[in-house]
């Protein structure tokens, strides 16, 4: 029986690494810092050369995602930039740019440029089970399972703030690892904004790279995500496709993505194995460890 092939890797840019081309230490008085130069590193797919603002943006990003900069800091000048990352001011400034046309970052006349506070709510949400299993080297794929638009429900009316007799997309799919059931997802998108999910084809396709195509909102970046966590006993539905046993316990990941101005956008409810999966808490939030024993 033919396997369905893996899911292809998403925003591959993102991840891709600054290059270290000349690492040496600076003491000045007590301390001592890491400089990091920028140097020429190949794309992965069409082996042009990342521009020196991009590497700069990617670890910038990776800096706030980790913490080092947290919402609402200021971050340091451009002279301590460009000395660190060994660019000039002209680089420094496009990638700050760049960076505040994201909304990553807040530029404060006369003060500098400070972590956008709405930035932080997505640093500290829970990790993405696509970034977990690319972590620890597991094959993902996913199978749709049902696509179908149907009337809001009245808890759906008040967490999407949606008009009674309003319509939502429901988009009920499966993620595996290693070709091992995972997560089951319920997504519920508002009919209005999300008709195009009807016509797409989701199979093993990332619904929020679809969402970027056609909305031009990059979820990852400009969205302020809601996370609540739960144990339930698995329903039936949940037990077939989970291949666990009904009433076995398994997390409930309820989570509403919601627009800078705080308007909801979509809503998932996601069902975690409880036989694979468990969470490492910590000041940035909760990450899941998967496990195949």
């Amino acid at each position: 029986e033919a396997r369905p092939r893996a899911m292809p890797e998403r925003h591959a840019a993102a991840h891709l690494k600054v290059a270290v081309t000349e690492r040496h230490r600076v003491v000045r008085g007590d301390s001592a810092r890491q400089h990091l130069r920028l140097g020429r590193v190949p794309r992965r797919d069409d082996q042009q050369y990342i521009p020196l603002y991009q590497q700069m943006i990617d670890e910038l990003k990776k800096r706030i995602e980790a913490g080092e900069y947290k919402p609402g800091q200021v971050l340091p000048s451009e002279t301590s930039f460009c000395e660190e990352f060994g660019v000039s001011r002209i680089t420094v400034r496009q990638a700050v740019q760049i960076l505040t046309d994201e909304g990553v970052v807040v530029k404060r006349h006369g003060k500098g440029s400070f972590v956008s506070e709405k930035y932080g709510h997505t640093s500290s949400r829970f990790i993405r089970f696509l970034e977990v299993c690319k972590e620890q080297g597991l094959s993902v794929y996913s199978h749709v399972l049902s696509v179908a638009e149907t009337a809001a429900t009245r808890d759906l009316i008040g967490t999407l703030e949606l008009a009674y007799g309003e319509s939502v997309i429901q988009v009920i799919s499966m993620l595996y690892a290693n070709y091992k059931p995972m997560v089951m997802v319920h997504g519920y998108y508002p009919a209005d904004t999300f008709g195009f999910l009807t016509e797409a084809d989701l199979e093993n396709q990332d619904v929020h790279d679809l969402i970027l195509k056609h909305t031009g909102i990059d979820t990852d970046i400009q969205c302020i995500y809601k996370d609540r966590l739960s144990i339930a006993p698995a329903n039936a539905e949940e037990a077939e496709h989970l291949a666990v046993s009904k009433g076995d316990p398994v997390f409930i990941l309820n989570e509403t993505l919601c627009l800078p101005n705080g308007k909801p956008f979509f809503a998932l409810r996601e069902t975690l194995s409880g036989k694979h999966f468990s969470f490492e808490l910590s000041g940035n939030g909760a990450r899941p460890v998967i496990s195949l024993d």
